[in-house]
């Protein structure tokens, strides 16, 4: 009995010893050669990149709003338990954040193959973008509690973190690529600018000022003879109305500087051709509207006019980049190669 006894007490050490022995091993070995770690398949492969369905949830919940807006506008369909399920005009809006979704997971991992291929970034995988955002809030936490000035917010979320670091990424990707292979010539710079001349062409500006009489006033046509008495004898408009005993409802005074930001009326757009034909200083004849008659001086006029290159060569060069930088990605994007799992995709909790 006693020698049974010690058979099984040996055996019990004996298998304690091989756990601790497998268990050590098992630390030394590389995660991904671990009997435990078996990842789950990938959500998406973009040019054999593996895409994991986190990052995915992320993007699609980026997309929802585009969705709503859509379906409200063209169909006029609201919110609802069933939304995402619910056809319409032969439209899913399931399908429609498939669509939306797979779109911007090639348009940011093609960009993030780039910036990898140009030795901008180590790991595009979203693991590390994760470890990459604890690492951020951590740093961010310890700055408040040591009261360290930070900008922005005191701690990030996944989705704006992600914004934030792609955004940046795209700066580097496109500021490498502006001083290695997208750098132009003297030759280029100019043929940019004269192809795309009408971007870089101040609108021309006319400070009018507008006399109005209204069609409700019984004696429109008489102070429309007295206004364009006392403007042909350089009366100013402002003076005129003055002159003209009328209640405000009948006649009215308005300053307008067309080529600025402005409320788009019937007198403006008629003022826009109004001015076109005359120089500073001249007045027009009156113009019949919808509610009455304006009359218009112009005070000052500027003709729109080419930039010199000289003077926004850098933004010309900015653009000249940018141009260049559109053309390759939108090839790029063309030519990737996506697998992409939709049954993964259904299983997504869209919040």
């Amino acid at each position: 009995m006693i020698q049974r006894t010690w058979h099984i007490w040996t055996y019990l050490k004996l298998a304690t010893i091989a756990a601790v022995v497998v268990s050590a091993l098992l630390s030394f070995m590389p995660f991904a050669d671990r009997p435990h770690a078996i990842s789950p398949p990938p959500i998406a492969v973009v040019d054999g990149e593996k895409v994991d369905a986190k990052e995915v949830q992320l993007l699609a919940n980026a997309q929802r709003a585009k969705v709503y807006t859509y379906f409200m506008q063209r169909y006029g369909l609201e919110d609802s338990l069933d939304f995402w399920q619910t056809e319409v005009g032969g439209e899913k809006p399931i399908q429609k954040l498939k669509g939306l979704t797979l779109e911007r997971l090639k348009e940011i991992k093609v960009q993030q193959l780039w910036a990898r291929q140009e030795g901008l970034i180590e790991d595009i995988g979203y693991e590390s973008f994760l470890q990459r955002l604890h690492d951020e809030n951590e740093s961010r936490k310890k700055a408040l509690q040591e009261h360290r000035v930070i900008y922005g917010p005191q701690q990030y979320n996944a989705d704006t973190y992600y914004e934030y670091v792609f955004s940046n990424l795209i700066i580097q990707l496109k500021q490498r690529l502006a001083d290695s292979a997208y750098k132009p010539d003297e030759e280029q710079i100019h043929r940019y600018y004269e192809e795309n001349k009408t971007r870089y062409t101040e609108k021309g500006t006319a400070q009018m000022e507008v006399l109005f009489i209204s069609n409700k006033s019984s004696q429109a046509k008489e102070l429309m003879a007295m206004a364009q008495q006392l403007s042909q004898q350089g009366t100013s408009l402002k003076e005129v109305v003055k002159a003209l005993t009328a209640s405000p409802a009948e006649v009215q005074f308005g300053e307008y500087l067309l080529g600025s930001k402005m409320e788009e009326t019937e007198v403006s757009e008629r003022l826009k051709v109004i001015s076109a034909g005359l120089s500073a200083g001249q007045t027009s004849g009156f113009e019949q509207v919808e509610n009455g008659w304006f009359m218009a001086t112009c005070l000052d006029k500027t003709e729109e006019r080419a930039q010199p290159l000289a003077s926004i060569r850098s933004n010309v060069i900015d653009d000249y980049v940018h141009s260049v930088y559109q053309q390759e990605l939108a090839q790029r994007i063309r030519n990737v190669t996506v697998q992409w799992d939709e049954q993964q995709f259904d299983k997504l909790e869209l919040r």
